[in-house]
């Protein structure tokens, strides 16, 4: 019978050791798993604060776009102002030097797409 018991005292021990085993193991786990969740709390929270970074980022580049198409804009309106003040110029210079022709009786210059180009002949 002792013997019987001494077997029984082992195989308690053994699954004592057994369980304690596990028990460590499952806490070791757990704090695997806290340390996980901790970090993927703070990814998530540095995932955040790079998207508002990034909103900002946004904003200002939004703003920088809307900005910068005002001033395209701008510039476009003085080029087609500078443009047509060009062409008005060179209408001018036609209508005087047709009027110069009929005042020395030359033949009056055909408009083209560059005035500047024609030449009255000389008689």
């Amino acid at each position: 019978m002792i013997g019987f018991q001494a077997k029984a005292i082992a195989v308690l021990a053994v699954v004592a050791v057994g369980a304690g085993f596990y028990i460590k193991h499952l806490l070791y786990e757990q704090g695997f798993r806290d340390a996980s969740l901790k970090h993927t709390a703070e990814a998530a929270e540095r995932t955040i604060e790079s998207e508002r970074r990034a909103g900002r980022s946004l904003a200002a580049s939004e703003k920088a776009r809307v900005e910068g198409a005002a001033e395209v804009a701008a510039l476009r309106r003085r080029a087609a102002k500078h443009a047509a003040d060009a062409r008005a110029a060179r209408e001018r210079a036609r209508q005087v030097r047709v009027v110069e022709a009929e005042k020395e009786c030359l033949p009056v210059p055909e408009p083209t797409t560059c005035p500047a180009d024609v030449k009255v002949r000389q008689p």
